[in-house]
């Protein structure tokens, strides 16, 4: 927020992202926990398919959180200045 200069103006597009990447990390991370990460190398006792599967849901989830914070990052990339957006371009997270 500091580093882009985020003005009075823009606080409310600011705080809609904020509160989009906030509650998109917690669902995120709270759909996580409950996939099996990948074990060291000889030692996953699930099978192919089942791997496949667990890749499947965390690229799902990791997609999800992307599309609950996308619609906010627009708005807020719509409200910045032409410098403001030379930042953002620079430090804002891809996903």
């Amino acid at each position: 927020k500091a580093e882009l200069n985020i003005t009075g103006e823009q606080e409310a597009v600011w705080n809609a992202y904020a509160g989009a990447l906030k509650q998109a990390i917690q669902q995120h991370h709270k759909h996580m926990s409950s996939i099996p990460m990948k074990a060291a190398p000889g030692t996953d006792r699930r099978g192919w398919l089942q791997r496949l599967a667990d890749s499947e849901a965390r690229i799902d989830a990791h997609l999800q959180a992307v599309k609950k914070i996308r619609p906010a990052a627009e708005a807020l990339y719509a409200a910045l200045g032409a410098e403001q957006k030379q930042k953002a371009d620079m430090l804002m997270p891809a996903g």
